[in-house]
């Protein structure tokens, strides 16, 4: 069977496990923007309808940790504390701010007082102290 086998040709062989990599990203990252995209429709339509608020927010959070899979938060990766760190916290906080927004957007109707209590607080809660609390 080996003898049916031509050899690779050299210049197909990657040099090192970064090249080995980047060129698996490749060839198996066509899809990514397809599920990107259906992942943050599915998000944004996503309502809590019957399920209890726990369960809506298991949904969410589920849906929101398959996204962080293909679009991971950046992080900091210099030697010294330096100026992208800030920013990288900062765009942290912008992004759990939409997800607590999108979280009590979906929620449903009988809830909106609550949820215009909640987005007049500065700073908003943290989700998961409100949804073990009075829901």
């Amino acid at each position: 069977m080996s003898r049916n086998v031509p050899p690779p040709d050299p210049s197909q062989i990657p040099g090192n496990a970064i090249d080995v990599w980047n060129e698996l990203k490749e060839r198996f990252s066509h899809g990514d923007f397809i599920r990107i995209s259906e992942l943050q429709i599915e998000i944004h339509r996503l309502k809590q309808g019957n399920r209890s608020v726990s369960e809506f927010f298991t949904v969410l959070k589920t849906l929101w940790e398959e996204l962080e899979a293909y679009l991971p938060t950046p992080v900091c990766n210099c030697p010294r504390k330096c100026v992208c760190a800030t920013g990288i916290i900062n765009a942290r906080s912008q992004h759990d701010l939409l997800r607590k927004i999108r979280f009590l957007t979906g929620l449903n109707d009988s809830f909106d007082m609550v949820r215009s209590q909640i987005l007049l607080m500065d700073p908003l809660p943290l989700m998961n102290k409100k949804i073990s609390g009075s829901w």
